[in-house]
C-alpha cells in the first residue's frame, strides 16, 4: 500500500504542479521571506465515508509555524469523490485517492478513501424479523448516535439499523433485524455480523461478535447482547 501511495503521490505532483501552473493557480515567484512549508500531511493514511456524506480531511504542517496554508485539493476519481470549496463529498460507492497540494512549495499528500453504500434496509424483501438488545460499546464508550451509526449485515446487505433507546434506566440499542429462514437448510445459516460507522472519525468497524439468523429475541434488558469493539 505505501509503495503504491509512493508511486501515486509521485504522479500527483507532477500532474497537479502542470495544471496549477497552466491556470495561473501557483505562482513560483514565492517571496523569499515566505517560510517554506518542509512537510505537509494529512490527519489520516485511508478513510472510511457513506454515500453522500460530506468530510473534511486537515492538512497539517511542519514545522507548525508555516504562515501559508493554503492547499489545492484533487480527486483520482470525481466521480466517487468530489471537492467544492475544501469539502469533500462522497458522490457514490467506489474507492480513490484524494490529494493535498500545498500552494507555497507544492508538497503533497494523498488519503486512501473508500466510499460505502448508505446502509438502508428494503423491509419488502425479507419475510421474517429478528430482534436484538444489544449492549453497544466502541473503545469502551457508549454509542453517540449524532455521529455514530451500527449496522446489522447478512450476505454482504444491511438488514437492520441499531436504534438507541432507554428504559428504566437502562440505556440499550435495540435491532430488529430481517431476514430469510429458508437459509437455514441446505442452502446453510445466514451469518449476522455487525459494524459501526464512526462519521467523525472517518472510520469503519467490525465487532467480534456474530448471530445465526432464526427469528427469535436475542438479549433482554436483564442479559443485553453484548457488542463491543476494544
Amino acid at each position: 500500500m505505501r509503495r503504491r501511495k509512493h508511486w501515486f503521490i509521485t504522479l500527483c505532483v507532477a500532474v497537479c504542479s502542470q495544471w496549477f501552473m497552466s491556470c495561473g493557480l501557483i505562482d513560483l515567484d514565492v517571496s523569499e521571506d515566505a517560510q517554506e512549508a518542509y512537510q505537509l500531511f494529512l490527519e489520516h493514511d485511508s478513510v472510511y465515508v457513506m454515500e453522500g456524506d460530506m468530510f473534511t480531511l486537515s492538512p497539517r504542517f511542519s514545522p507548525d509555524s508555516v504562515s501559508n496554508r493554503e492547499v489545492f485539493w484533487r480527486s483520482s476519481a470525481d466521480s466517487v469523490v468530489t471537492i467544492v470549496d475544501n469539502t469533500l463529498i462522497a458522490q457514490s460507492e467506489g474507492e480513490t485517492y484524494v490529494s493535498a497540494v500545498s500552494v507555497q512549495d507544492r508538497h503533497t499528500d494523498s488519503c486512501y478513501v473508500y466510499v460505502m453504500p448508505r446502509w438502508e434496509v428494503n423491509v419488502h424483501d425479507y419475510p421474517y424479523e429478528m430482534v436484538v438488545y444489544a449492549k453497544v460499546s466502541v473503545h469502551g464508550q457508549p454509542i453517540d448516535p449524532t455521529h455514530m451509526l451500527i449496522g446489522a449485515f447478512a450476505e454482504g446487505t444491511c438488514r437492520g439499523i441499531g436504534v438507541l433507546k432507554e428504559s428504566n434506566g437502562i440505556s440499550y440499542m435495540e435491532f430488529r433485524i430481517l431476514g430469510n429462514m429458508q437459509y437455514r437448510g441446505e442452502l446453510g445459516e445466514e451469518e449476522v455480523t455487525f459494524f459501526a460507522y464512526d462519521r467523525k472519525n472517518l472510520m469503519r468497524y467490525e465487532f467480534p461478535a456474530y448471530l445465526i439468523y432464526d427469528g427469535e429475541t436475542h438479549g433482554s434488558l436483564s442479559n443485553l447482547f453484548t457488542l463491543n469493539i476494544p
